[in-house]
């Protein structure tokens, strides 16, 4: 996740799950000015599926809308969230 000018927010954390049990919440990869902040990176598996990913705090606790995402093995999402308030 960037801010507007481009810049990793080392703060944001993603949930991502599934209907099957599985849940997994990472933090950025780097410092805002690393070339991985704001780059998150999960384990999948083989099996395609859907998975639903949403911005949490560091409690956990939900910050944006869920988004679902059709997983294909081999292959790599990008979501673009933008902040409206």
């Amino acid at each position: 996740m960037y801010d507007a000018s481009g810049n990793g927010l080392p703060w944001a954390n993603v949930r991502l799950y599934n209907d099957f049990g599985f849940s997994a919440i990472k933090e950025s990869e780097g410092p805002p000015q690393a070339p991985q902040a704001g780059k998150y990176e999960f384990t999948m598996g083989f099996d395609a599926g859907l998975f639903h990913v949403l911005v949490v705090d560091a409690a956990g606790q939900p910050l944006s809308e869920v988004i679902d995402v059709d997983y294909e093995p081999a292959c790599s999402q990008r979501i673009d969230w933008q902040r409206v308030e």
